[in-house]
């Protein structure tokens, strides 16, 4: 019986003269058929119901570079080794690591899953280590699919377990997991499923706000607003801006939640800015000038002809957490009802990562907190060279889990059982987006840059610290 699948670098070194495409695709086809992948689409609980789906509205958008050098390192030439969870179990030795990668092979999220596989693939082939075996299992997108993977991964005797992705599948691990004392790094960013050996991967929302508020704070700001999404990332937002605002002495005093599904926010963007009162301010001024008919009143009446409001908004800096769509209509609304961005700092969160975000004139000088993005570029880069698609920006993550087992692995002297212990390495780790680590609650931390939304480009003006503090 075939246990094992060899891609000998020769033959992969043929195929990839030939095709490298191909060699992708036929390895993503055995990869997807030993993880017992099924064609029909399935209703499944996933991003569009799980909780957490819409806090990974913050990992979501996808960062479009712009003048990336087309000189790519090809994957390297070596022997890929995939076990197949379908057939009896290979003895392994002692030596040898064996991964456990949980993700949404089939069902609704489907494209979640193969995305992150392809970039899974990727590591791997960046990684040289011919001792670490990876099981790709589809837990399809819910909670009982995920038990079923884990225990499948169970009767592999794997050492550690990368993903699942929604809060609601880690938590239906997490037990029969502790109990095996096999680690989970979920790609989740819920915190309530964190610790107990489950490690989240996912960028947390804590990190790109606080960065940014206390950079805001630092240059000036005094007095925040926030237009805020009405839903359960918004109540996480919400609670991180008030703890931040305190920490940096900002008064955090004018708030609005809108609904990111609504077509139309001008009424709430129209009183958000207090943009009647400062209109009705404006009008009486112009009757009190008129009234009076001396030269100095002409004067001022005249200074008042192309405006339409009197006196600024409450606030000197405004933060919105969105992307997209909704993040260019609320920064129009807002200069349309007259808080003007040349006055009034706009600050965001990673969903602003974005370059297109240069031809809103709105946005133009806004600031937000995110990786650098100089080696996410060359990913995306090369992702685009070998899949021909552009990555979803979740696809970092899972990237730098397997090249942060690959490392650990290589690096600790005891090759019996995955040395758990060092995922706490307080130093932390460097990856593709910046320097890492986990707290003693398993949550991440990252050092991030200061960005700046400029004509055709995203500026980093404050780069993000190299080390991180001690605690």
């Amino acid at each position: 019986m075939i246990k094992k699948l060899f891609l000998e670098s020769n033959f992969l070194f043929f195929l990839r003269k030939q095709n490298f495409s191909l060699v992708v695709a036929l390895v993503l086809l055995f990869i997807l058929t030993i993880a017992g992948c099924e064609s029909k689409i399935e209703d499944l609980i996933g991003m569009g119901t799980s909780e957490e789906s819409v806090v990974e509205e913050e990992i979501d958008a996808v960062v479009e570079s712009t003048n990336v050098e087309k000189k790519f390192s090809k994957i390297e030439e070596k022997t890929l080794l995939l076990e197949d969870p379908e057939i009896e179990k290979t003895i392994l030795k002692k030596d040898e690591l064996r991964v456990g990668l949980l993700l949404p092979l089939s069902g609704s999220d489907s494209f979640l899953g193969n995305a992150l596989l392809k970039s899974a693939q990727m590591a791997i082939f960046d990684n040289k280590n011919d001792e670490i075996y990876l099981y790709p299992l589809d837990t399809k997108g819910n909670p009982q699919g995920a038990r079923k993977a884990a225990e499948k991964a169970i009767e592999h005797d794997v050492h550690i377990i990368i993903g699942p992705v929604f809060s609601n599948s880690v938590f239906a691990i997490s037990k029969i997991m502790k109990e095996r004392n096999i680690p989970i790094i979920a790609l989740s960013t819920d915190k309530k499923v964190s610790g107990d050996g489950v490690y989240l991967m996912g960028f947390m929302p804590d990190d790109p706000i606080n960065t940014v508020v206390a950079y805001a704070a630092d240059q000036g700001c005094k007095d925040l607003g926030a237009v805020i999404p009405n839903n359960n990332y918004g109540k996480i937002v919400y609670q991180i801006l008030e703890e931040s605002s305190a920490t940096n002495n900002i008064s955090f005093i004018k708030k609005i939640f809108i609904d990111p599904q609504s077509k139309d926010f001008s009424e709430e963007i129209k009183k958000f800015s207090n943009y009647p009162l400062r209109h009705a301010a404006l009008l009486e001024r112009r009757k009190e000038l008129i009234d009076q008919e001396d030269e100095y009143s002409k004067k001022a009446l005249s200074r008042l002809e192309n405006i339409d409001t009197l006196g600024d908004p409450p606030f000197n800096c405004v933060f919105l957490p969105f992307g997209g769509r909704v993040l260019k209509t609320v920064a129009t609304l807002l200069a349309f009802y007259d808080v003007d961005p040349k006055k009034i700092k706009f600050l965001g969160t990673m969903q602003w990562a974005d370059v297109s975000l240069g031809t809103e004139p709105p946005l133009l000088g806004g600031w937000f907190a995110a990786p650098e993005l100089k080696r996410w570029s060359k990913f995306v880069s090369r992702y685009k060279d070998y899949f021909n698609e552009t990555p979803l920006r979740l696809s970092s993550i899972v990237y730098d889990s397997i090249s942060l087992i690959f490392y650990l692995y290589k690096d600790d002297s005891d090759k019996e059982s995955f040395p758990s212990s060092n995922l706490a390495n307080q130093k932390g780790f460097s990856g593709l987006d910046g320097i890492f680590r986990f707290t003693s609650e398993g949550i991440t931390e990252r050092n991030l840059a200061i960005l700046e939304v400029q004509r055709g480009n995203l500026k980093v003006i404050q780069k993000p610290d190299t080390a991180f503090n001690k605690d």
